[in-house]
């Protein structure tokens, strides 16, 4: 009687796990081509946009260095020309970040669900979320029920909804750097006739009136920022 009543309930909890399917937004997204080669196309665009912002970065420190060196009392339009291109670069593309990430998400989602009432299975589908260790050390979610994540990540591959979505979505344009330059005159600092290497002599010998000046440029800067922002 008790391996009876054993195998009794054993049947039971596998018919009850049996008619409840679940899936991992997370796994779905790691098993969809689709969604890999969306993002081949869109990570490449994404990295260039920030050599972009780290190389304004630099720009911006030697423009500060040149302005320190020629002794400039008011800010020159070029510099203040450059610097609000670059600040609003950023806010460009942080916009188009924003812009993309909110498109995948509500066009994947939709497909997903798509993918849900398509599938024939009955029972009751629920999100499984990745639970303690699993959350931390990055891996699959365990959840009492059917793995629903290869037979949606499939149906996912095959939606040209979403295809034609994402083709929509890749070909937004990117912001472009457009920073110009311009030649300054050389500055004299050993005589009339003799100059050395403006950023070379800053960096060793300037640091107290570059500290000066820069905080001159934040007090320029913070107008420029404001305007960008107005």
């Amino acid at each position: 009687m008790p391996i009876l009543f054993l195998t009794a309930a054993l049947s039971l909890a596998q018919a009850e796990e049996a008619s409840v399917g679940t899936y991992n937004d997370t796994e779905l997204a790691r098993q969809s081509s689709l969604f890999a080669e969306a993002s081949k196309i869109s990570a490449p665009k994404f990295a260039t946009a920030e050599g972009n912002m780290a190389s304004h970065s630099q720009i911006i420190q030697a423009m500060e260095i040149n302005l320190a060196l020629s002794g400039v009392t008011e800010t020159p339009e070029w510099y203040k020309s450059n610097l609000r291109y670059m600040l609003g670069y950023r806010q460009q593309i942080a916009i188009v970040v924003n812009q993309l990430t909110t498109a995948y998400d509500t066009e994947f989602t939709a497909a997903r669900d798509r993918a849900i009432e398509s599938l024939d299975f009955e029972g009751e589908i629920t999100p499984c979320e990745a639970q303690s260790i699993h959350a931390l050390m990055g891996s699959a979610p365990k959840c009492k029920g059917m793995d629903l994540n290869k037979a949606i990540s499939k149906k996912i591959d095959v939606d040209q909804t979403l295809n034609t979505a994402l083709s929509t979505i890749n070909a937004q344009e990117w912001p472009s750097p457009q920073v110009t330059r311009d030649t300054m005159e050389p500055m004299s600092v050993t005589g009339v006739t003799h100059y050395i290497q403006l950023e070379d002599f800053s960096a060793v010998m300037l640091q107290d009136i570059l500290t000066s000046h820069r905080r001159w440029l934040e007090q320029q800067n913070d107008s420029i920022i404001e305007g960008i922002e107005s």
